[in-house]
């Protein structure tokens, strides 16, 4: 490989890490923007969004949900942030990196509930619910600046 063709591969890989970390940023913003107009319209400070594991705490309180779902929803995240250091101790675990996957289904079906229970308490159906499940940077901000307000009950919606 000639020294301007590495030249030009690693710049271009550079310009596309650029992008990708752009993207991410962009929907990082549009994700938080949406979680506070969410939160404000439920009657919460819209600042929980800024604060990862606090912004599940206040998630759950929308939704109507028991705050111990906090554990399930962080689990695979829990897992994948321990598992280099598990690693560390125990150096034979080094070739099983799919251990924190293992942990997905207990994350996963803890997630369609709450997505559930959101778009019940905004008043919208189980298709948008499956909307925020699976495209949550197209759908929350929908519920966030649209026209849907918090149904302000009493009542748990069903699970």
């Amino acid at each position: 490989m000639q020294p301007e063709t590495t030249a030009t591969a690693v710049a271009s890989g550079g310009a596309m890490q650029a992008a990708v970390g752009l993207v991410s940023l962009v929907i990082m913003v549009v994700l938080i923007a949406s979680w506070w107009r969410i939160f404000t319209k439920a009657g919460k400070p819209g600042w929980p969004a800024l604060i990862p594991f606090y912004q599940f705490v206040v998630m759950l309180q929308v939704c109507r949900k028991p705050t111990w779902w906090w554990l399930p929803l962080s689990s695979f995240f829990a897992a994948l942030w321990s598992f280099p250091f598990v690693v560390k101790a125990v150096p034979a675990l080094a070739g099983y990196t799919w251990i924190p996957f293992l942990f997905l289904p207990f994350t996963a079906v803890p997630w369609t509930h709450l997505a559930k229970a959101l778009a019940s308490v905004y008043g919208k159906s189980v298709k948008f619910s499956m909307g925020i499940f699976w495209l949550p940077w197209v759908f929350c901000p929908i519920l966030g600046f649209g026209s849907a307000t918090y149904q302000a009950s009493t009542d748990k919606p069903a699970a």
